[in-house]
């Protein structure tokens, strides 16, 4: 038995008599494989500097400019990420020097 059988039994919306199956609830709608654009679930004010606008609607300038604060930003958040990266090394660094200073000698015996 499939899952999906097993689940339709479990709901007691599947029937088996012998070599025959008999499903007691509707098919649920077909998903379409169409593909879609995503739709916006952030709204901004008319205007505002960060409200999404139709690229069609925006100029060639216009979309030469947000490319280039994309690039920016993107260059921005690796930079950052490259100095969170390094400071952690470092203190991961400092924890084991600290660590290996607090463990005994392997060499001296008490």
């Amino acid at each position: 038995m499939t899952l999906a059988l097993g689940k339709l039994a479990e709901r007691g919306s599947l029937m088996r008599h012998e070599d025959e199956w008999l499903i007691t609830e509707p098919p649920v709608a077909p998903v379409s494989t169409e593909p879609k654009a995503p739709q916006l679930l952030l709204t901004a004010p008319r205007g505002a500097v960060w409200a999404a606008r139709d690229p069609v609607e925006q100029g060639p300038e216009e979309l030469r400019m947000l490319i280039r604060q994309l690039a920016q930003t993107h260059k921005e958040f690796a930079q950052d990420q490259k100095r969170r990266a390094r400071k952690q090394a470092e203190e991961a660094r400092a924890m084991r020097e600290r660590a290996r200073r607090s463990l005994p000698d392997a060499g001296h015996s008490s």
